[in-house]
């Protein structure tokens, strides 16, 4: 895309390269047409600018939420998500990663499970490829997968009965029916993330439970990378909430927050490494994570003595940033954040 604002698809090399720049912080600005989606505040700092596009993520004065500015319109939100982009055949990493992110999501099945009587009702909002909702379904569980494009989620375990709307309010979602709901690093690719939540709680039974994860815009990884911090994955994150926003919006929603948690061993050492890198190689942005997707989407961009370099980088970071990712966890400052609520049992 550019300046004129006309849409052209990113090429697969670009489609995690977006480049970010600091904005201009002294710059104080209310937007009449566009307000924060936590307090409704209508003043924003700018915080970053995204060159080459007209976008600039605005933090806002109050909450400190930061939003993709301005709004994307819906041709623009499609080009954000070519079919690439999902991957193929279910798969969106090389063959080792993609078993180490199933293994992983097993592990993330026992937490969830916790909470889950036997053949318990699940919804999976922004289920994908099913690194979620496939254990589940596999373990008896009677899941159900939300997303917005059929190309999502190829791959998914038969099991899962999949919705396919333009948004969760918009779908076909019963009420009251579901005793856990998920929102898994979904809730920041949303246009209203209240309304998701809104709808999210409608779908559950009372004393239900939500599980929702984002990137911590309040982490010590958001603060000490700005620009380079890897989650910011522009334009696609059209919000980034610090911890404190994202418990106002639960809170809004009538939810009790029973937990929070700090530490994700599939996103948090990661995002210690890759924003290092980029803070080092500013032109060479998220080329590790470009690295280590599904063999379409990178073979023949790199030789390789460059895939060998990127694997040590790979295995030798995340070795290293490992007690870093804990300590930040322990100090409530994870560069992911995801929170254990319910909805009231006399709601």
């Amino acid at each position: 895309m550019n300046n004129s604002g006309n849409v052209s698809p990113p090429s697969i090399p670009s489609l995690y390269a977006q480049q970010v720049i600091s904005g201009d912080h002294a710059s104080h600005q209310h937007a009449d047409d566009e307000s924060c989606c936590v307090c409704k505040g209508q003043m924003f700092i700018e915080q970053m600018r995204l060159p080459d596009t007209r976008f600039r993520i605005h933090d806002c004065e109050s909450c400190g939420t930061g939003m993709l500015f301005p709004s994307p319109t819906p041709e623009e939100l499609a080009s954000f998500y070519i079919s690439q982009y999902y991957g193929e055949s279910g798969q969106k990493f090389g063959r080792l990663t993609e078993i180490l992110v199933r293994l992983i999501g097993n592990r993330q099945t026992l937490f969830l499970t916790r909470y889950l009587p036997a053949g318990g009702r699940v919804l999976d909002v922004g289920c994908g490829r099913g690194v979620v909702a496939s254990p589940l379904a596999a373990a008896g569980y009677n899941v159900t997968g939300f997303e917005i494009s059929a190309d999502a989620v190829q791959g998914i375990h038969d099991d899962v009965e999949i919705l396919i709307a333009e948004s969760l309010q918009e779908a076909p979602v019963p009420t009251a029916e579901y005793d856990l709901v998920v929102i898994w690093h979904v809730l920041e690719h949303v246009t209203d993330p209240g309304a998701t939540l809104q709808a999210a709680c409608r779908a559950l039974k009372p004393g239900g439970r939500l599980v929702v994860a984002v990137p911590n815009y309040s982490s010590w990884q958001a603060r000490l990378f700005g620009p380079a911090w890897f989650h910011l994955d522009p334009p696609r994150h059209l919000y980034h909430f610090p911890s404190a926003a994202l418990q106002t919006l639960l809170q809004n929603c009538g939810l009790d927050i029973l937990q929070e948690h700090h530490f994700s061993l599939r996103q948090n050492p990661f995002g210690w490494v890759q924003s290092l890198l980029n803070k080092l190689l500013p032109r060479q942005r998220n080329r590790l994570y470009s690295y280590l997707l599904n063999e379409p989407l990178q073979k023949g961009h790199l030789t390789s003595v460059a895939r060998i370099g990127w694997f040590t980088a790979y295995i030798t970071g995340m070795v290293i940033v490992l007690p870093l990712a804990i300590a930040a966890a322990v100090f409530h400052s994870g560069g992911t954040i995801h929170y254990l609520a319910a909805r009231p049992a006399n709601d």
